[in-house]
């Protein structure tokens, strides 16, 4: 094992209070607060889909029951485009506009759902033990990927056929709608 992974490996189960850095190694920095949700970034066509008129978003794949946005109130589904003044693209994002915020602090954070845009006041929660982020993105255990990428795989599936469903349905009242041709 190089050093530098050694050095990382030890800094997280310490509980390293400050980004470490050894050799070529990402910084490693603590979470101090959670808005107890997983996210995925979106893509314009679905957000589109969704209603979504902010230039970006990431969707909601899962609340954490009981956690501080299932009290304020965001769902699986819900797309989140701010946290505080912050516009949100991504996990990353979100942790960027909690970081310096403490345990116990309101952020506005703001969502759409059903193609409303929505505001929730959220309690921003202590981390659980031990979540870490490296570099820019948080730290997923790694016995979560498989479920994490099967869940993922499901929701795509799922959008992917409601934007097919929207794409028929939408070609359908366009032909309802043209007038006939006419003959010159």
């Amino acid at each position: 094992m190089k050093a530098w992974m050694l050095l990382a490996a030890l800094g997280a189960a310490l509980g390293a209070p400050a980004a470490a850095r050894a050799g070529h190694s990402l910084p490693i920095h603590p979470v101090s607060t959670e808005l107890g949700v997983r996210v995925i970034a979106t893509t314009d066509q679905l957000r589109t889909a969704l209603g979504v008129t902010a230039p970006t978003g990431a969707l909601v794949l899962e609340v954490e029951p009981e956690g501080p946005a299932a009290k304020g109130g965001l769902k699986a589904g819900d797309v989140v485009t701010r946290v505080g003044d912050e516009a949100v693209g991504d996990a990353g994002d979100i942790l960027d506009a909690i970081a310096s915020r403490k345990p116990g602090s309101e952020v506005p954070v703001e969502y759409v759902r059903s193609a409303e845009t929505q505001v929730a006041t959220v309690t921003l929660a202590p981390a659980r033990p031990g979540l870490l982020r490296f570099g820019r993105s948080p730290f997923q255990p790694l016995s979560a990927q498989p479920r994490m990428e099967r869940e993922l795989k499901d929701l795509q599936e799922r959008f992917q056929r409601r934007l097919e469903d929207l794409d028929a349905r939408l070609r359908q009242l366009e032909k309802r709608n043209d007038p006939p041709a006419a003959h010159l």
